[in-house]
């Protein structure tokens, strides 16, 4: 007994010993002078204590203080104190707050009665009536109205209400009869109510039995068990589902569940339903090592009751780095039939893929060399109405580059084998052979450079064999060799000067540029050509050696180009603002070697096309593109592109685009006007669009039309679609998405379709500040 009171007379001691009023609180007066908190359901104001820090990891209640603060207080022999009127107890990660608290002293419990607010960490829990144990930090409120805040690990606040809530322990309390939104106070657009819900504020996780949504006023899903995010991180659980219609699948609808199997591993297992198809299944497996990362993803549907037969998918993609410097990389993919894609696949880009690549590379460095070893496989997508030519194997391509400094000089090797296969069929390349191709071009270049320019002299020798078999029957192998000797000579100056626009600092160079390029005509008609084709022309092609993008072919060259570059550049960051380019090559002698079959015209001119471009950011919200590559022979422009992005504020994004294109053999003439933007439209709107439009064929490439409504805690996306999933096809379709904040997204996901139409497109409901009730 004389244990007890003196217990009791020391706590109140510690309780008066602060100087001032009775009431006064040991901590401070923050809780006096905290903001009211928001009225729930309760018609009083009440007091709010400020963000209690968490406790102590590992130390034991009885070792933290208690303070107790109310108008009265009295103790007992009992070792109960009992606080009356503004009465608060405190202890190092809680607070309760009440009209009357009882503190037992031995049990370390506290039962406290009228207009009760407990505080823990960023939550707030009021009620009636409640008990709490410090000691394990377990307790009941009755009738609570909980306010969850947001913090370190909680993107955004959230609310609930329930008949009773139980604290189980500090990470975990269990709600009766529960309802939980992240809606404001007075704002009830949507919840979720559930005949119990559990929050583990450790896995930052909600699980709801018995649970409805209620959108409006209008319950939209019910499920007996249902769970959801405290925070934005991953957790195990069903995702929401999609839902669509299409004329060959009927009603489709797609159940994701993810599994949060580690930090570094998940798992999506989607089951999904279609009305006309029947079911498919397909999973999702990513992973993540320090040495090595990866995904591997399948889909099945293992009869087609609209088209028949067994219809998957699969894909891999895995890269590692292997003892003594190897980097690994290995690709996979593969689908059962050509129209897989148009018919079934989720993604609108995979619509127009034709070929699905395999590969297994293995690669390292060492001692100046580059070193890469890889077998090569496609599987060809084929679209009827405009079909694509099979691409060769490469069974197997291996690399050894080598580049050194020496003496001043620049040493380099390039060495190349590839084992080129293809199997006679329907769609076999233009040359109906296979064959092993060996390459070797080792050359030395003398780089002398000083600060106001430089000038490069470089001579090298290009070898190259062929050991050819046939495709078909009655042809015959053959062994041809190609040597090519190719010197060249690199010349620059740099010129600066400052200069001030709009009252910035700015460096303007100037870089004036020449390139003399010499090769040989060698005759190549006979040569096989496996995998080159013709460059594309840009600026910094003018500049390079061969105007293939491959080595089946070595162009003759007697030629000159001749550029002019100029750029913007920040003084003290060096960070580029404006870049200007302007070339040409002048060619003396006529152009000798062609791709074979209509691949290439031959080059009539004697000077090439003009390239010119502009590129820059002319403020902080805009920057833009204009290029052009204009033929002088013809007196036309064969290519020109004409951009611009404005970004004045994330959710505000304009694009605008025309594009031309003469130079594309065998192809009609492209000429697109291409627009996009996310744009307020007016109180909560936000307009959405893009449009793609032929002008030279008259068609509609892409059209995109949509808006986003944002009401604070929920949106609602609804957008029409037309792409083309074929030459002669196209597709249209129809996203209707709600998504509620911190919950789940329900309809089908327009999200793929506007990032892809619309750079630099922003979910407006991620612009909104989150719901805030803690100060």
């Amino acid at each position: 007994m004389r244990n007890t009171l003196l217990w009791a007379i020391l706590v109140a001691l510690a309780v008066l010993a602060e100087p001032g009023d009775a009431g006064a609180d040991t901590l401070g007066d923050a809780a006096d002078n905290a903001p009211a908190l928001p009225e729930m359901n309760d018609p009083l104001l009440l007091r709010r204590a400020p963000r209690m820090d968490p406790a102590p990891i590992g130390v034991p209640s009885s070792q933290l203080p208690v303070f107790l603060r109310a108008d009265a207080l009295d103790g007992a022999l009992n070792g109960e104190i009992i606080a009356h009127g503004n009465a608060e107890v405190r202890q190092r990660g809680i607070s309760i707050m009440a009209d009357q608290l009882r503190y037992l002293v031995p049990d370390e419990r506290c039962i406290a009665d009228g207009h009760v607010v407990v505080t823990r960490g960023l939550d707030v829990v009021t009620g009636p009536n409640a008990t709490y144990n410090l000691r394990d930090q377990s307790g009941t409120v009755a009738e609570p109205n909980i306010e969850i805040g947001a913090g370190p690990g909680r993107a955004r606040s959230a609310r609930a209400s329930a008949a009773e809530i139980t604290f189980i322990d500090q990470d975990h309390q269990h709600l009766d009869q529960a309802s939980y939104t992240t809606c404001a106070v007075g704002d009830d657009a949507w919840f979720l109510t559930g005949t119990s819900v559990e929050l583990d504020d450790a896995g930052q996780i909600g699980v709801a039995r018995g649970a409805r949504i209620v959108f409006e006023g209008m319950p939209l899903l019910y499920s007996p068990y249902m769970s959801f995010p405290l925070n934005d991180q991953r957790k195990s659980g069903f995702l929401a589902p999609t839902i669509g219609t299409t004329a060959t699948s009927g009603v489709d609808i797609a159940l994701p569940y993810y599994f949060n199997i580690a930090p570094n591993f998940d798992d999506t297992a989607t089951a999904r339903v279609m009305t006309k198809r029947g079911i498919q299944l397909a999973d999702e497996f990513r992973y993540l090592e320090p040495d090595y990362r990866g995904m591997f993803e399948g889909e099945l549907l293992n009869h087609d009751a609209f088209a028949g037969g067994r219809r998957y998918e699969f894909s891999l993609n895995h890269t590692q780095e292997l003892p003594f410097g190897i980097h690994l990389d290995a690709k996979a993919q593969e689908v059962s039939d050509s129209n897989y894609f148009r018919d079934l696949s989720t993604l609108i880009t995979a619509t127009s893929t034709n070929y699905l690549q395999r590969s297994l590379t293995l690669s390292t460095g060492v001692n100046g060399w580059s070193l890469m070893g890889q077998t090569m496989d496609y599987q060809t997508v084929q679209d009827p109405n405009a079909p694509v030519p099979d691409q060769y194997r490469m069974l197997p391509q291996m690399v050894a580059n080598y580049s050194k400094r020496w003496n001043g000089l620049a040493l380099s090797m390039q060495n190349e084998f590839v084992d080129f296969h293809q199997s006679a069929g329907q769609y076999t390349p233009t040359y109906d052979v296979n064959g092993k191709r060996l390459i070797s071009y080792p050359s030395v270049a003398l780089p002398l450079s000083r600060d106001w320019g430089y000038i490069t002299p470089k001579v090298g020798l290009h070898l190259t064999e062929y050991l050819t078999s046939p495709l078909f029957p009655g042809q015959q192998s053959q062994r041809l060799t190609r040597a090519v000797p190719i010197s060249s000579v690199d010349a620059g100056l740099f010129f600066e000067r400052e200069l001030n626009l709009g009252g910035k600092d700015l460096v303007q160079t100037l870089e004036p540029r020449l390139y003399y390029l010499s090769i040989p005509y060698r005759r190549q008609d006979a040569l096989p050509v496996f995998n080159t084709g013709v460059a594309d022309v840009n600026y910094s092609q003018l500049f390079s050696e061969n105007a293939y993008n491959g080595p089946d072919r070595i162009n003759d060259a007697r030629q000159l180009t001749v550029g002019m570059q100029t750029r913007l550049l920040d003084p003290t960051t060096g960070t580029e603002s404006m870049r200007a380019v302007l070339g040409q090559r002048f060619y003396y002698r006529a152009q000798s070697v062609v791709l074979p079959f209509g691949a290439e015209i031959p080059r009539v001119d004697n000077v090439s096309d003009v390239i010119a471009g502009l590129t820059g950011r002319v403020s902080t919200t805009l920057r833009g593109e204009l290029s052009t590559d204009f033929n002088p022979g013809l007196k036309r422009t064969e290519k020109f592109v004409l951009a611009g992005h404005y970004e004045p504020q994330p959710g505000r994004t304009l694009n605008l685009g025309y594009y031309i294109d003469r130079d594309t053999i065998g192809q009609p003439d492209i000429r697109q006007i291409d627009i996009s933007g996310e744009w307020p439209a007016g109180g909560r709107w936000t307009a959405l669009g893009r449009l793609d439009y032929d002008t030279a064929q008259s068609i509609l490439v892409d059209g995109l039309l949509g808006a986003e409504y944002t009401a604070g805690c929920w949106a609602l996306r609804v957008v029409t679609y037309r792409y083309a999933v074929s030459s002669t096809q196209t597709a249209s379709a129809l996203f209707l998405q709600l998504e509620l904040n911190g919950l789940a997204r329900l309809g089908t996901n327009p999200l793929e379709a506007l990032r892809m139409n619309i750079p630099g497109y922003r979910k407006t409901n991620e612009l909104s500040q989150p719901t805030t009730f803690l100060p």
